[in-house]
């Protein structure tokens, strides 16, 4: 039970897989500083007792946001989480954001926020197929994608600047673009 003669002789245990990583290069520092077998193992087993009741406390606060959100939204909270997941990628948010979202474990106070949001995107306003900047704008699915993603990446556009005079039919417009983009993917 001393010392192994090599840093991969380390009796770790049963580590979660994704926490294996680290726990291999534990194991090298360890050997490097000369920690015994059984040292490293009260060390791994007090890390993992850590790691183990933060986890049990972030999944309790998830818990806690799904039933606060399911409370709030009742029968209408796996659309509501639907669309909000759907509506953050649209938005350009990464799929670990989205996917919490949909999940419902983004808390209550965001998921609140976040519907804001959307229903600030039901601003009044010129529609797709109608008159707006003196362009009529009938577009596919795709191309309301790819109208959107200039948009969001022309740092100059006006949706982009509350301050330009167009800010206000900027948005309009990306609101009817993320409603026809919304309509290909039913």
């Amino acid at each position: 039970m001393g010392r192994p003669k090599e840093a991969a002789e380390y009796a770790l245990g049963d580590i979660p897989e994704p926490l294996q990583p680290q726990f291999v290069n534990l194991g090298k520092k360890a050997y490097e500083v000369g920690l015994t077998d059984a040292q490293l193992k009260g060390l791994t087993e007090t890390i993992l007792a850590d790691f183990n009741t933060n986890l049990d406390v972030q999944t309790g606060k998830m818990d806690e946001s799904k039933t606060a959100i399911k409370g709030e939204y009742g029968d209408a909270t796996p659309d509501k989480l639907k669309n909000a997941s759907d509506f953050a990628k649209l938005l350009g948010f990464d799929e670990a954001f989205a996917g919490a979202i949909g999940e419902g474990v983004v808390g209550l106070d965001n998921m609140k926020a976040f519907d804001k949001l959307m229903d600030g995107f039901e601003s009044p306003g010129p529609r797709i197929g109608h008159e707006v900047g003196g362009e009529i704008t009938n577009l596919t699915p795709a191309q309301a994608e790819e109208q959107l993603t200039l948009m969001q990446n022309n740092k100059d556009h006006a949706f982009n600047n509350p301050a330009d005079p167009q800010h206000a039919n900027a948005k309009a417009k990306f609101v009817e673009l993320v409603r026809s983009a919304e309509a290909g993917k039913k």
